[in-house]
């Protein structure tokens, strides 16, 4: 049947309607709530890093101990105050399979940040991890290991503060390339994650555990290359992403990264403060990081290091640029908070 219209009549074509959820089946449904549950009340507190003033000699005048955040550690949730040289392997899961480190004052409401992080990271997650079945835990693939950062009085000024977090950072990484061939399980709650390959003995002296599930920990590259760093009305503000490698770099001042603007004062105001006075990479002190399976050589000096601000989305983007699997594009329907996330092609998982 054909129609006929005035001739001066335009026809507008109906808003295409919003498509609905796929079909919640049981096991999609476990999915999605347990990537929620591991961004969950516990955990979305962020953990906690003291710098407290050390008298020990070096270029690094701070210590650092760190506790994380989890329902199942002891003390509410909290563990025991851990320097890296007592920081055991068993707690590597903390770190393993995230694509950076998150650092960021007390003052603000880590809440509201961590939700704007999931949500941009829900849809450009890393499928192919979650299809091997990692289980919500602590050693479950998330875009970030967020800390937030307590000082003693006085706290440095951002020159200082970022050289403090680039010396705390490296160490970090290099401290946990270290103990992952030493990682043998992690009791959470009911179940064990257990790490490939262990002995009929070393499996009978475990704890006693309901489920054993075997679990590799991995550092992602961008975990060493670079770390986020977040200050109080970061909204309004932006991040700062802070750069280690000159991979990264190279890569972000080739364009395929947008939304950055470089911070070139304070970062020659880092320098400064680190008493280099100017970029002598002859001089410059250089920190490789172990090599070790899945994860490739890195290193930094303060004359590599570059800082970007953009917004939290653009810098998020910048972080998981290389992936070609992650890039944006898709959108899906999140059934814990009842959204669609993300842009274009509609997917059901």
């Amino acid at each position: 049947m054909s129609y006929q219209t005035p001739k001066d009549c335009t026809i507008h074509e109906p808003p295409t309607p919003i498509p609905s959820p796929p079909p919640l089946i049981d096991s999609f449904a476990r999915a999605t709530d347990n990537h929620y549950v591991f961004t969950g009340a516990e955990t979305r507190l962020g953990h906690h890093l003291f710098a407290h003033d050390s008298s020990n000699p070096g270029p690094a005048p701070r210590d650092w101990k760190l506790r994380l955040q989890a329902n199942f550690l002891p003390t509410n949730g909290g563990g025991g105050l851990f320097s890296l040289r007592n920081f055991p392997e068993d707690l590597v899961p903390f770190f393993a399979y995230k694509d950076v480190a998150i650092y960021m004052p007390t003052a603000d409401s880590v809440i509201d940040f961590f939700d704007a992080v999931y949500r941009e990271w829900y849809p450009t997650r890393d499928r192919t991890v979650f299809d091997n079945g990692l289980m919500a835990c602590c050693g479950a693939p998330f875009f970030s290991s967020t800390m937030r950062v307590v000082f003693e009085d006085p706290g440095p000024q951002p020159p200082g503060l970022l050289n403090h977090l680039v010396d705390w950072h490296v160490a970090l990484s290099q401290h946990l390339h270290r103990l992952i061939p030493r990682f043998h399980h992690l009791k959470i709650a009911a179940r064990m994650l257990i790490s490939p390959g262990l002995t009929q003995p070393q499996l009978d002296a475990l704890p006693v555990s309901r489920v054993r599930v075997e679990y590799k920990p991995i550092i992602r590259r961008t975990f060493s290359e670079c770390f986020l760093w977040v200050e109080k009305g970061w909204i309004d503000k932006g991040v700062r992403l802070v750069v280690l490698s000159k991979d990264m770099s190279n890569k972000i001042l080739s364009g395929e990264c947008e939304g950055l603007t470089r911070d070139m004062d304070l970062e020659e105001r880092a320098i400064y403060a680190a008493g280099s006075g100017a970029r002598n990479e002859e001089e410059e002190k250089k920190v490789e990081l172990e090599d070790h399976v899945n994860v490739n050589d890195a290193e930094t000096t303060m004359g590599h290091v570059s800082v970007w601000r953009g917004s939290l989305e653009h810098v998020m983007r910048a972080v998981v640029a290389g992936e070609e699997t992650r890039k944006r594009g898709l959108r899906e329907y999140n059934f814990v908070l009842g959204e669609w996330l993300g842009e274009g092609v509609n997917v059901g998982k």
